[in-house]
């Protein structure tokens, strides 16, 4: 668990939460669900958005095509939604890299960070209904 006192969530949090919930090279999601849930409601609402806005500045036909995108061809949008978590699961690092060079923009796919806040909201507060 990453000791962080009172410190509000903001980028570094989340980048922070996000090294110590790795293992092995991939995300451990019962430590990133415990970590996020030992915090408060709003820092969890507060992971979701900054977790969206990641996500949301690798997503652009800039990068889907480095994955195949073109108009006249399927694509699926599942799929870029998960190598867009990919990136951020990789660490702050290299999703900065692949802002500043589309031609590494990795084909893995990964689902791991989708639910985290969910999750962590549904053991924090012990309801079902993830309304945000």
């Amino acid at each position: 668990m990453i000791e962080m006192g009172n410190r509000i969530m903001d980028e570094a949090v989340l980048w922070q939460l996000i090294g110590q919930a790795k293992k092995e090279k991939k995300i451990d999601v019962d430590i990133l669900v415990d970590d996020l849930a030992k915090r408060s409601v709003d820092d969890i609402y507060k992971f979701e958005e900054i977790l969206t806005d990641k996500l949301y500045d690798l997503d652009g036909k800039e990068y889907a095509k480095t994955l195949g995108y073109h108009p006249d061809t399927y694509f699926s949008v599942d799929s870029f939604l998960y190598a867009r978590v990919y990136v951020v699961e990789c660490g702050k690092d290299f999703y900065y890299k692949v802002l500043t060079n589309l031609a590494i923009m990795p084909n893995t796919a990964s689902e791991s960070l989708l639910g985290i806040s969910q999750l962590a909201y549904q053991k924090k507060t012990g309801k079902e209904n993830w309304d945000y």
